[in-house]
């Protein structure tokens, strides 16, 4: 079937593919031949009933089935697919790789900003009595429950960090609930109390060490006192 509207072409066959077999696939084209299951044209979409995915680019070259979708730019530089497995997903800008999810969890290639241009916020305060909440945490060992497993980064095998609904009581602002109730922590916002509570304990550590010098010279004063006492003495 071949419907043209502008220039565009529309193809629902059944072609042979690089391995010489069939399978049903819809291909929207702008241009009228070329193109195929390894060279598709700039611009064209591709939905493969057998393989089982949809390609949207110029510069996909994979056979086995394993992309479900495939999208990128007339360069082939910037570039986002979705897999069922292992490798979930990958995003590629400027030819490299960025980010990718596994069953293990996310990875970022360069670094994952937080935006927090200060031009964009309001109602800027310092927080205080960061360390007494900070010591208000507790760290643990845990292993996801059975159902739970695709949490894990190794089903059963012990993992660290914190418990939501224990973080909550003291930095509510770094917890959030889904629609079913579980809760989640962004661990990257503790940054900002763990600053501060280092914070304060280098001025606590500072004002310890102005004292022990205090100390110091009074001791010093006082040896020379001593000393001079005893030299009177000995006289």
């Amino acid at each position: 079937m071949i419907i043209e509207d502008d220039g565009l072409l529309i193809r629902s066959t059944q072609p042979a593919n690089s391995s010489g077999s069939t399978g049903a696939r819809l291909r929207i084209s702008p241009v009228s031949s070329g193109g195929g299951y390894n060279t598709p044209r700039d611009n064209e979409f591709t939905l493969h009933a057998a393989y089982g995915y949809m390609r949207y680019g110029n510069r996909f070259n994979d056979n086995t089935g394993g992309h479900r979708f495939y999208g990128d730019d007339a360069g082939g530089s910037n570039r986002l697919i979705l897999d069922a497995a292992p490798t979930f997903v990958w995003l590629y800008d400027s030819g490299s790789l960025k980010l990718a999810t596994t069953n293990t969890g996310i990875t970022c290639y360069s670094s994952c900003n937080s935006s927090s241009d200060g031009r964009k916020k309001e109602q800027v305060k310092t927080l205080d009595s960061a360390l007494a909440k900070v010591l208000k945490l507790r760290g643990v060992s845990f292993v996801w429950k059975k159902q739970w497993e695709d949490h894990a980064i190794k089903p059963g095998v012990p993992q660290i960090g914190l418990i939501a609904q224990e973080v909550e009581k003291i930095f509510p602002e770094v917890v959030s609930e889904d629609s079913e109730g579980y809760k989640a922590v962004s661990y990257d916002h503790l940054a900002a109390p763990l600053i501060e509570a280092v914070k304060e304990v280098w001025g606590h550590v500072q004002g310890n060490t102005s004292k022990i010098e205090a100390l110091e010279a009074e001791n010093k004063a006082l040896r020379v006192e001593i000393n001079s006492i005893k030299a009177m003495l000995a006289k």
